[in-house]
Formats: structure tokens, C-alpha cells, sequence
């Protein structure tokens, strides 16, 4: 799970930056020049008609839309990155974080892009009204989308390019001149002209609409965001909720199952101990030259019986045994019959004495190896070699390997992909 996020960050970071060198090079491509907005608003002048001159207008949106976009989108990705750093070492205050993230960060780097601009091509982009509000776009994008811009990335990009596309429109209102709107120079030509044609009430009415349908769009877009969200936060708290309530029912089976082997394994200690005792009678009695031997084999039997079941009763109880009888005592609880002959053992040689639960352990290497044939492999191989000092125990399967997301939640009780109680593995790792 965490490389996956990893893996998307990277990539958030990469489109990031490919928004800022598309912001640099857009001069290039998107000027007044390949637009022909100049040529029109002449033709308006020569012409003495509004319609070159609106087309001029309409063009000019579009050209300052396209410049500034990849500008104000970098600045949304860069913004929740760092948004993210934060919440990973715990920044102290959500005011704190939003301060430096989803408002510093913007107004930092858009004025910086707009001054390498001018330096590099000599064209300065207006910083006024039109670029606050769009700052004020990219941070409000953010908080609506609570930092978590880069999954919904296609949902943050729509909101932001259409509320700062219809900021522009209002570059083009002569009434709105006075608050902050239209100071560029090609701006300024376009009002002009449009006083000298008498055109100056249809360009207010017509770059308020346009923008006003633009921003109400936008608005809706992000009442979608945010609805959307609730839900997947609805549901997420859902199926979390179904998850703990199916832990804790299986928590309360295996507990109650457990109890009850316990009072079974501590009943069988009463006739356990009846048979040791007539083994040692047994052991004693030399009128039967065999006898002697059977009651040593029946005594020890009761011996390892007895192990085994302070081992069930007692999780830290443990002893210490050769590791091949150990292999020895998994193989036999993995018969071929069983198995189908899918899983093969491989133990080495000069094998040092382990000190563990046996029986436990026992389980949890039967559970790792359910586990492989259950996911599909087609062949189990349990190792047993040296690593050191210690005793490696490897088991190796040829199946199709689990997902991040599985890996990430598979040692959680109750987790599961096949529909069983998922504490199998829950108990490998308590085990361990």
C-alpha cells in the first residue's frame, strides 16, 4: 500500500513539473500573434464593426485561459503535496498547514512563475484581480477536497479550469475595469475600441454571462467533488465497520473456542495422569520381561502428550527439540492425502536444537501453507536450513502472489479475500 501511494505521489510530482515547463514554453505557442488579436481589432477599427472586435475578445480569453492554466494547476499539485509531507510528520496545527500549504504555496509560486515569464519573454502577465481569484480557486480546490487532490485529480483540474477561465471573461468587462479586471494592455485596447464603437454594454453583458455560467459550473463541479467524497468516506467508514464487526464475531468464536479446548485440555490431564502412574506400576512389575519395555513406551508417550498440552494451555510454554523432529512432526500433519502431493519438504542436515511451542508453531506453518494451496499454487516447498546459528524455515509456493493492497491488511483479523474468518494468518504472526 505504501509503495502504491509512493508510485502516485512520484507521478503527481512528474505531471506537476510538466505543468510548470508547459507554463514556460506556452509564449511560445499561445500569443497575440498566433491568435491574430491584433489583425482583429484593426479590422474592428477599419470596419467600424463590433463583430471582429468580440471575436478578438473571445480570443483573448481563450489565449490567457490557455497561458495560465498549467500554471495554476502545477501550483494545486504542488500545494497538496506538500500538504501531504506535512500530515506525515504531523504538523502541528491544521491553521499551521493550511497557512503554509494550500495559501502560501500558491501565492508563492504563481507571481514567481508570471516574473520568469516577463524575464524570459518580455510579456508581463497581469497580477490582479483575475489572478487572486484564481489563487483563491486553487485554494478553496484544495480544502474541499480535504489534500487528496492527487486521486482526484481529473475532479480538482475541472473545478479550477473552468472557474479560471471564467475569471478571464471578466478581463473583457469594461464595468469591472475600476475593481482590478482588464489592466493588460491588449485588454485595455479591446475597451477602448469598444467605447469608440459604442459596444461597451454588450461586452459587459456578454463577459458577465460567459462567466457566469463558467464559475456556476465550476461551483456545481466542486458541490460534486465534495458530495462525492462524503459517500467514499460514507462507505470506506462502512465497510470498515462490517470489517470490525466480522473481527469481532470471529474474535468471539475463537475465543470461545479456545476456552473450551482449554477446559477439554485440562481434563484430559486427570486420566493422563492415571495412565502415567500405572506406566510407572508397570515399569516395576518383573514378572513380564516385555512388560517393562511397553510401560517405558506408554510413559513416554504420556510424557509428550503432557507437553502438548501444556503447550495448547500455555502460549508462552516451550521447549527445546531437535529442528528435524520438528520437520517431522509438520510433515506428518501434512500427508499426501491431504496435500495431493503439492507440497514437498527439503531438510538440511546438521540442524541446530530449537526452543520453541511446538504445537503452535506447528499451526502457523500448516496455516502459511493452507493459505498457498488455498490462493491456487500448484506446488508448496517447505525449507528447512541454517542461517547462522538459527533455523531458517521458508515456505515457497508457485501461486499468483498477493496484491499491495492485500498485503497491506492480510496480517488483520477478519481480513480476508476468500470469504474464510481471516485469522489464519493473524495467527502466523502472533505466532512468530
Amino acid at each position: 500500500m505504501a509503495r502504491l501511494q509512493q508510485n502516485r505521489t512520484a507521478r503527481a510530482a512528474l505531471f506537476g513539473a510538466a505543468l510548470f515547463v508547459m507554463s514556460l514554453l506556452m509564449p511560445l505557442i499561445v500569443n497575440v500573434e498566433t491568435f491574430g488579436i491584433t489583425t482583429l481589432i484593426i479590422e474592428s477599427l477599419e470596419i467600424l464593426s463590433v463583430g471582429p472586435l468580440l471575436d478578438a475578445g473571445i480570443r483573448l480569453v481563450l489565449m490567457n485561459t490557455l497561458r495560465i492554466a498549467p500554471t495554476y494547476l502545477g501550483a494545486l499539485i504542488v500545494a497538496d503535496l506538500i500538504t501531504r509531507s506535512f500530515s506525515n510528520i504531523e504538523f502541528k496545527t491544521r491553521l499551521g498547514e493550511f497557512a503554509v500549504t494550500s495559501l502560501l504555496v500558491p501565492t508563492l509560486v504563481v507571481p514567481f512563475v508570471y516574473w520568469v515569464i516577463e524575464s524570459f519573454y518580455g510579456i508581463r502577465y497581469d497580477f490582479r484581480m483575475p489572478a487572486i481569484l484564481s489563487i483563491a480557486t486553487v485554494v478553496a480546490t484544495l480544502r474541499i477536497s480535504r489534500t487528496e487532490t492527487t486521486e482526484s485529480l481529473g475532479k480538482a483540474s475541472l473545478i479550477v479550469i473552468q472557474l479560471v477561465f471564467g475569471f478571464q471573461w471578466l478581463d473583457i468587462v469594461p464595468a469591472l475595469t475600476s475593481l482590478g479586471f482588464g489592466h493588460g494592455e491588449i485588454s485595455q485596447d479591446i475597451k477602448v475600441v469598444a467605447d469608440l464603437l459604442g459596444a461597451t454594454s454588450l461586452f459587459d453583458i456578454f463577459g458577465i454571462v460567459a462567466s457566469g455560467i463558467l464559475i456556476l459550473n465550476g461551483l456545481i463541479s466542486a458541490k460534486f467533488i465534495v458530495d462525492y467524497q462524503e459517500r467514499l468516506r460514507f462507505a470506506e467508514y462502512e465497510r470498515q465497520r462490517s470489517i470490525d464487526m466480522e473481527r469481532m464475531r470471529s474474535e468471539a468464536v475463537l475465543a470461545r473456542g479456545y476456552r473450551e479446548i482449554q477446559t477439554l485440555v485440562h481434563d484430559l490431564k486427570t486420566p493422563l495422569t492415571t495412565i502415567q502412574g500405572l506406566a510407572s506400576a508397570m515399569a516395576e512389575f518383573n514378572g513380564n520381561s516385555g512388560m517393562g519395555a511397553h510401560a517405558q513406551r506408554i510413559s513416554c508417550a504420556a510424557e509428550r502428550m503432557d507437553a502438548m498440552i501444556q503447550e495448547m494451555m500455555s502460549e508462552s510454554a516451550r521447549r527445546q527439540i531437535p529442528a528435524q523432529e520438528f520437520a517431522k512432526r509438520l510433515a506428518s500433519h501434512l500427508p499426501e492425502e491431504k496435500t495431493l502431493g503439492l507440497v514437498t519438504f527439503e531438510v538440511a542436515k546438521d540442524l541446530p536444537d530449537i526452543l520453541v511451542n511446538q504445537t503452535r508453531l506447528v499451526r502457523a506453518v500448516v496455516n502459511l501453507i493452507d493459505n498457498s494451496l488455498d490462493s491456487g499454487a500448484k506446488q508448496v516447498h517447505v525449507q528447512f536450513c541454517t542461517n547462522g546459528e538459527a533455523l531458517n524455515i521458508k515456505v515457497i509456493d508457485d501461486g499468483p502472489g498477493i496484491s499491495e493492497d492485500a498485503l497491506a491488511r492480510c496480517w488483520e483479523g477478519g481480513y480476508s479475500t476468500k470469504n474464510s474468518t481471516g485469522l489464519g494468518l493473524m495467527f502466523v504472526k502472533q505466532v512468530v
